[in-house]
């Protein structure tokens, strides 16, 4: 991976950075399933579905599926460089 400075992070460092990530990921599924007032026709069995969806994409981006992801990216980027890209001048 390549930040928007030019500094390249691979192997460990990059699974380091990719946990993060996913851990935050995993955190922000948990916390909507647990405190999201999901509309009143969602069943209990499609909150679990939307759980496991969240779920498995955060075991994905730590697995270095997702990192061509701009979003994926951007994360990764901030927490190597401090600070966010600007895409607006």
């Amino acid at each position: 991976m390549i930040t928007h400075t030019g500094k390249i992070i691979e192997g460990d460092e990059l699974k380091q950075y990719l946990a993060i990530v996913a851990n935050d990921l995993r955190a922000n599924a948990n916390a909507i399933h647990v405190r999201d007032n999901y509309a009143a026709h969602i069943t209990k069995e499609q909150k679990e579905q939307y759980l496991k969806q969240r779920l498995d994409y955060a075991n994905e981006v730590e697995n270095g599926k997702h990192n061509k992801n701009f979003k994926i990216w951007q994360e990764l980027d901030f927490l190597i460089e401090g600070s966010s890209v600007a895409l607006l001048p």
